[in-house]
């Protein structure tokens, strides 16, 4: 395994357990037994270092595809949810960290499209989606809604 591999395993793994802020590039560094510096020589930043993990962790190859033309759909289906929802689980934590530093750090969580949200159907309830999500807003509700 080469040195930048080790660094963007030990960086997902790190970020995962504390978070942005707990993910300090000392820490990083010697989960991957190498420099400090040499996260730096590598990545320049501590938030590009973490961009890139997060990059390599969402670019693990998925065992399970759909076929072109599926033979059973049920059952295809069923296998590639089942494996979807293994890598899922897989990353919760880094998952969770993400969603944890979203306010503070957007630029940590890559778009999962490069298409706009201003665009398409969902154009007009978009900016109403934004507006609710603002960090600005301390609003808590009453009763907590049931999922």
């Amino acid at each position: 395994m080469d040195i930048q591999h080790r660094i963007l395993e030990a960086a997902a793994r790190v970020f995962a357990e504390g978070g942005f802020r707990g993910a300090t590039t000392r820490r990083i560094a010697q989960e991957a037994g190498v420099n400090e510096i040499t996260l730096f020589r590598h990545f320049g930043s501590k938030e590009r270092l973490l961009l890139a993990a997060i990059a390599v962790v969402d670019r693990v190859p998925r065992e399970a595809t759909l076929p072109a033309r599926p033979r059973d759909p049920r059952a295809e289906l069923l296998t590639w949810v089942r494996h979807e929802m293994d890598h899922l689980l897989d990353r919760r934590s880094l998952i969770c960290a993400c969603m944890a530093e979203i306010s503070e750090h957007p630029e940590l969580v890559p778009p999962a499209t490069t298409r706009s949200p201003r665009s398409g159907p969902c154009a007009t309830t978009w900016p109403r989606c934004r507006r609710r999500a603002s960090p600005r807003r301390r609003s808590i509700p009453a009763r907590p809604r049931p999922c």
